[in-house]
């Protein structure tokens, strides 16, 4: 009932865009059985913290470490240095029962980049650890108190846990997602549940029957219908706990439901059932890793067969024959030895060197070089004058004459290139960055006029227009001469109704960006909140005509980069494992290009000319041209983006020299 919506949501099945919610059934349950075991044994006299630690060392950690130990070797095998890097690091943090919060800082749960991460699901076992961890302590110090104050005392933490989780799902998803602080209260939603069945409610048979239903009803609702658009968790995740809840409660022996999940075959998934979470996961992700999301469903179905019999092996022999182990003393030394040895063997895979070899070749077209990632860009200073953590990024600041460059990281992307490129003929151009990502409470989004959805502040209008004013005193105070924009519009204009209804590219051969859920909106005529196309046009090409105006020079709009789909430098580590070398050409279809973008285009088309605006299209160097009908991502083996929607270097250089012939051809540069 936990782990196989998980795993076929892993999977990419269709029909299980919501079975991620497997992971909130395993915690109320988790939540159910431990507290038992904890009253049982207070009750009885006997309960010991060492004896309760003990017993969870040889539950979680003999399969755990048999599992993270085996994808070593394939980790050195098969990932580039970076990711090789990335997934040693994991290694220590699932050693030391911290991996939720390093894959909190790495990414979130819900983008493309977490699907080759072999360890990614640990993240559930580290926060089940860090909440028993404190649990049985506070048991202990309140069991004097009495169940009812207990129980009390239990649902008064589901509170402000939940109310955080709620809060947090739009406004910090990530950090909600994957952190104890908005999770634990569905552990003490079991918790609950375990008091409750010691003296429960007499409930008749039909109320049985109905009650277990509605549970089972609840969780496939939310596997079928929920997905990575959904925010979560919080008042959504009500839907899988409280079906578990119903479930644990009301599906009691002898009811339909009770009699259907004590079959022979769901009790043996239930059996290994630890082990099938173990191994999922890592096995579809080097799957990934290799194939770059060009799995069958026959592969995935192989992998899934594959899944079952390692977990059936881990269990008979690994997790099986520890359970029966009698408490020794040091049984917690040797956990704690194992840890601290694959914590090293982390360590090693991440800064040892010990990996596959690649040539600089292969290597580049891996990790394609970019601007967004060069140091220089790390440390800029304040710009002059700035009240919004504006940076001012300057690469020849001995240059009289200046430009500026503002917009989001398609512009940090751009940026090296087109200041080289300017400084041909005299000018230094300066980029605008927004402070160091975060360092605002809620970032101003930086395409005009618009918002993130769930992070709005009353004063945020107000804020947002003084920075979008902003760019343009800056500007001003620099003296520049031009106010280049770049951004990736499309994105930040989703969802407009009608218009733009998806917030990633789907290119239509099998590749669509995945970067975590977002909305964006804009405020209508009478300040409300709007997704409506007519709305987002208008509010878009006001705000952006109001900071042209400000601007004393002339404004460049750079339009919509065109996004690939897939990501280059994956698709070209698939290609090198799989063939030993890159493809040739990457592309996508240009006129599915054209209706993606087809909307942020009417906008730009309606600003150009406004107190002289111009617009130069990115896709006249990558489409239609390099290859006919086709917008080229790579060619001739050189990758041009570094990513499904950034340039590399080679892309942002033929980027520029182009918006510089632009500026030449149309007598704008002087």
């Amino acid at each position: 009932m936990a782990v196989v919506p998980v795993i076929f949501f892993h999977a990419g099945f269709t029909g299980f865009s919501g079975g991620f919610v497997g992971v909130d059934i395993f915690f109320v349950i988790s939540g159910y059985l431990i507290t038992s075991i904890i009253v049982a044994e207070l009750e009885a006299g006997h309960f010991s913290l060492r004896a309760f630690y003990e017993r969870r060392a040889r539950r979680i950690l003999p399969a755990l470490f048999l599992v993270t130990l085996t994808c070593i070797p394939f980790a050195l095998m098969w990932m580039p240095p970076e990711q090789l890097k990335s997934f040693g690091k994991s290694v220590v943090a699932v050693a030391l029962f911290v991996s939720n919060i390093f894959f909190w800082s790495e990414a979130g749960y819900f983008t493309a980049a977490v699907d080759e991460k072999p360890l990614l699901h640990t993240w559930s076992l580290a926060i089940e650890e860090q909440y028993y961890l404190i649990f049985p302590l506070l048991m202990i110090l309140c069991w004097p108190l009495g169940s009812r104050r207990i129980v009390l005392l239990i649902f008064l933490s589901i509170i402000p846990s939940f109310a955080l989780a709620q809060v947090g799902s739009y406004r910090w998803p990530d950090a909600t997602f994957f952190l104890i602080f908005s999770r634990s209260w569905e552990l003490a939603i079991g918790g609950l549940i375990a008091f409750y069945l010691k003296a429960p409610m007499a409930s008749g048979r039909v109320i049985r029957e109905l009650m277990s239903f509605i549970g089972i009803g609840l969780i496939v609702w939310a596997i079928i219908f929920y997905s990575g658009k959904t925010p979560y968790p919080g008042i959504y995740a009500l839907t899988p706990t409280l079906g578990a809840a119903l479930i644990i409660v009301f599906a009691a022996p002898g009811t339909i439901l009770g009699t259907i999940l004590s079959m022979r075959p769901l009790v043996s998934i239930g059996l290994i059932s630890y082990s099938l979470y173990l191994w999922h996961q890592p096995l579809l992700a080097f799957s990934r890793v290799i194939f770059s999301g060009r799995q069958s469903t026959p592969l995935l179905l192989g992998l899934i067969a594959l899944c079952v019999v390692l977990s059936y092996l881990s269990w008979r022999f690994i997790e099986k024959p520890a359970r029966k182990v009698v408490f020794r003393p040091s049984i917690m030394a040797g956990a704690a030895i194992a840890s601290v040895l694959v914590a090293g063997l982390g360590l090693l895979a991440a800064y040892g060197n010990i990996g596959r070899s690649f040539t600089p070749v292969q290597l580049a077209q891996m990790a394609p070089p970019n601007a967004n990632r060069d140091p220089r860009l790390l440390t800029c200073p304040p710009a002059p004058g700035s009240r919004h953590d504006f940076r001012a990024c300057s690469q020849n600041p001995a240059l009289k004459r200046k430009a500026v460059l503002y917009g989001d990281s398609h512009a940090g992307a751009l940026y090296l290139d087109l200041a080289a490129a300017l400084s041909q003929h005299g000018i230094d151009l300066v980029l605008l960055r927004n402070g160091e990502r975060g360092a605002r409470r809620f970032e101003c989004q930086p395409l005009p006029g618009n918002f993130r959805y769930g992070q709005f502040e009353p004063d945020m209008k107000a804020r947002c227009a003084d920075q979008e004013r902003e760019v343009a005193r800056i500007a001003n105070v620099l003296g520049a001469e031009y106010l280049f924009v770049s951004l990736r519009y499309t994105f930040r204009l989703f969802p407009a109704t009608g218009a733009v209804d998806e917030l990633e590219y789907d290119n239509g051969e099998g590749g669509v960006g995945d970067e975590g859920f977002r909305q964006y909106f804009v405020l209508g005529t009478k300040g409300e909140v709007s997704f409506s196309a007519e709305d987002k046009f208008t509010a878009t090409t006001n705000a952006f005509r109001s900071l042209i105006d400000l601007f004393s020079g002339r404004t460049v709009l750079v339009g919509p980069v065109p996004e690939v789909g897939w990501r280059v430098e994956n698709r070209n580590r698939s290609s090198i494992l799989l063939f030993g070398a890159a493809e040739q050409t990457i592309s996508t279809d240009y006129v599915r290009f054209k209706q993606r973008n087809q909307f942020a285009n009417r906008i730009l088309q309606n600003i150009e000319g406004h107190k002289g605006a111009l617009l130069v299209q990115p896709s006249d160097v990558f489409c239609d041209r390099l290859v006919a009908g086709r917008c080229v991502a790579q060619l001739n083996a050189v990758p041009l983006y570094r990513d499904d929607d950034h340039l590399a270097y080679d892309g942002a250089k033929m980027l520029s020299r182009y918006i510089v012939e632009q500026l030449q051809a149309r007598n704008a540069l002087r």
